[in-house]
C-alpha cells in the first residue's frame, strides 16, 4: 500500500510503501532503520525523477541500499524501491562524470 510519508511539521517526505520490504531481523530499532531508509531511497528516487543525469541520488541511493541489505532486508518482486537504479553502475556513473571513472569501477564505492 503507498501513501506519502509525513514529517514532523507536516511536510511530506516521498512515497513509501509500507509492505514491501520483507527482513529477517525481529528488532525494533532495525525495523524503524530499515523504514528510515526506505524512505531516504525513495526521496533519492524522486531527486533523480527530477534530473536524470544527475549521480549524486543515484550513488547515495546505492549505498543505502547495500546498508538496508546489510541488516538482512530484501525486496519485493515488484521492485518498486529500486528498480530505478536498473543500469545506474559503474559504466552510467562513469559516463556522467568520466574524471571519476576509476572510482566508479571499485565496487566498493557503490
Amino acid at each position: 500500500m503507498q501513501g506519502e510519508v509525513q514529517g514532523e511539521h507536516g511536510e511530506v517526505q516521498g512515497e513509501h510503501c509500507a509492505d514491501h520490504h520483507h527482513h529477517n531481523n525481529n528488532n525494533d530499532k532495525d525495523d524503524d532503520l530499515v523504514d528510515i531508509l526506505e524512505r531516504e531511497v525513495a526521496m533519492c528516487r524522486d531527486v533523480h525523477g527530477l534530473d536524470g543525469d544527475t549521480k549524486w541520488p543515484v550513488l547515495i541511493a546505492r549505498g543505502l541500499v547495500r546498508h538496508l541489505e546489510g541488516l538482512g532486508w530484501v525486496e519485493g518482486d515488484g521492485r518498486e524501491l529500486t528498480g530505478w537504479l536498473e543500469g545506474k553502475d559503474g559504466a552510467w556513473l562513469a559516463g556522467v562524470d568520466p574524471m571519476r571513472s576509476g572510482f566508479y569501477k571499485d565496487d566498493t564505492c557503490m
